[in-house]
């Protein structure tokens, strides 16, 4: 059956061909079923066309001939919905999405549609929905659609409201629901047809244009009718962004130290910076690519967000960075293992790992040692105060190790368990502070800036640094849970010798090389 007016179905019985790609047709949006928005509504009828149900179709239920013909299986469609027999009235809706889907999208906590990987048959992914003990749920289940808000007296009107969603597409796709008219440019299509050509065309300076791919000699007339030329930036010859500046409460994601916009906006803060020997891995010690260390994960964005704000060396302040109890905070209670439940364990020092099933939070940086250990380098990039030549005023570093060691215990039960990390090379000891001199065959910048160890083997300083500092760790032994503290401290600020100190627990960890 079709609903078309008798004028319109003349138009479908000609044997003109649209073409969707002039621009007078872009409107349309492309062929039908090019689209990922595009769908098939199937209503079915019995004989005398009383309603029965609907049913939008899938990929494999229709097909389109080389004549771009629509053709449906519909023996297949509808055994498969239970009609073995009879006579029905098929009606296929052809429509396109203009917002929303039929579909559901999972919603991480921060309101952006999480676009990883996700196994619904995989209990650990399912556990980032439901949740579980020891696990805090990050995402949600929403459908992929706007909600109506209101319908009008006369039935006529509705009003449509988007969800808690904070995503781009489905933000701007709600927006062009109202629009009438959308903006189409020839760089969106490419239907500028010319280029610059001559001398200078690769490096920009060319001043001769050419028409491309018109199939004619002379200028086309449906490029020029009504149509402007312009150079967008043409005077522009390069951009160079501000050097970024910190305000207290942001997550430090940069490679190298910032500005503080204040002296008491200091802000220590560390990045993964290099591996030396070992591997990055997952938690259960498969290999995985680094991308260069660019990741967020290695800037430690997620201990940031929990631990940044204990950020106070006094002693008895409760915002200590190895120190601050965080009993009252249920989320971090259930996201970090401490050494008891006891109220008074659960403080920075005291943590041993991030609790299994969480890591997907709070993610640390799982090495795979060679055989000989892991060696990495940590570099500061903290946020402090500048000078006018754009170096640091002189700096005092403090860098402090510790964490925890699980041991198997081999054949042993009195070995097995939860000790704390020694100092010592391997054999003797779970870690060492390296210097670059014992380092052969490896190169350093500003090798002066690396912190060295003075009595404290947990600890290595660098003093009245102007260009930042770095330290160098080997870690000997696997199942190891390293936590990680920095503390700066800066002379002749306005405020005095201001003070941060950052510190995060279990932050890397080691896992076996078999």
């Amino acid at each position: 059956m079709i609903t078309l007016k008798e004028k319109d179905k003349e138009l479908i019985t000609t044997s003109k061909v649209v073409n969707y790609e002039a621009s007078d047709k872009f409107y349309l949006g492309g062929k039908f079923g090019e689209l990922d928005s595009d769908y098939v509504h199937l209503l079915i009828h019995d004989e005398n066309e009383n309603f029965l149900e609907s049913y939008i179709l899938v990929s494999d239920d229709y097909m389109f001939d080389d004549e771009d013909r629509f053709q449906a299986k519909t023996g297949t469609i509808l055994r498969k919905l239970g009609y073995d027999r009879g006579r029905f009235v098929l009606k296929f809706v052809f429509l396109r999405y203009l917002g929303g889907t039929p579909n559901t999208v999972l919603v991480q906590t921060d309101g952006q549609i999480y676009k990883g990987a996700f196994d619904k048959n995989n209990p650990q992914d399912m556990l980032r929905v439901t949740g579980g003990r020891g696990v805090v749920p990050d995402l949600s289940v929403k459908d992929d659609r706007y909600l109506i808000d209101e319908i009008s007296g006369t039935r006529t009107e509705i009003r449509i409201i988007p969800q808690a969603i904070v995503d781009e597409e489905y933000l701007k796709k709600f927006s062009n629901l109202r629009k009438e008219r959308a903006r189409i440019t020839s760089k969106d299509f490419g239907l500028s047809k010319i280029k610059f050509t001559g001398p200078g065309s690769i490096a920009g300076d060319s001043r001769k244009v050419k028409f491309t791919d018109t199939g004619q000699s002379t200028i086309p007339n449906d490029i020029l009718t009504e149509g402007k030329f312009f150079i967008p930036n043409a005077f522009i010859t390069s951009i160079t962004p501000p050097e970024p500046i910190y305000s207290r409460g942001d997550n430090i994601l940069f490679n190298a130290e910032i500005d503080a916009e204040l002296p008491s906006d200091i802000q220590a803060s560390f990045r993964f910076s290099s591996l030396l020997l070992g591997s990055i891995s997952n938690k259960s010690g498969d290999i995985i690519s680094n991308s260069g260390f660019e990741d967020p994960r290695f800037k430690f964005d997620t201990f940031q967000t929990y631990f940044k704000d204990f950020n106070n060396e006094r002693q008895g302040d409760p915002y200590n960075a190895f120190t601050g109890n965080f009993q009252n905070n249920p989320v971090m209670m259930k996201l970090f293992e401490r050494v008891s439940t006891h109220g008074s364990d659960a403080i920075p020092k005291q943590v041993r790992r991030v609790y299994p099933g969480s890591e997907h939070i709070v993610t640390p940086i799982y090495l795979r040692e060679s055989g000989n250990g892991v060696i990495f380098e940590l570099q500061s990039n903290s946020a402090l105060v500048r000078q006018a030549d754009e170096t640091n005023l002189p700096t005092n570093y403090t860098w402090t190790i510790s964490g925890y060691d699980w041991d198997k215990g081999g054949s042993s039960t009195s070995n097995k368990g939860w000790t704390p990390i020694k100092p010592g090379d391997k054999g003797f000891g779970d870690f060492v502070i390296l210097e670059p001199s014992d380092l052969e065959g490896f190169s350093f910048d500003s090798p002066e800036k690396f912190a060295t160890v003075r009595s404290n083997p947990f600890s290595a300083k660098t003093e009245n640094s102007t260009n930042g500092s770095s330290i160098l760790i080997k870690i000997n032994s696997w199942d190891a849970y390293i936590g990680i503290g920095l503390t700066v401290q800066q002379a002749g600020t306005n405020a005095g010798n201001e003070k941060s100190t950052v510190f995060y627990p279990a932050c890397i960890v080691t896992a076996r090389n078999d």
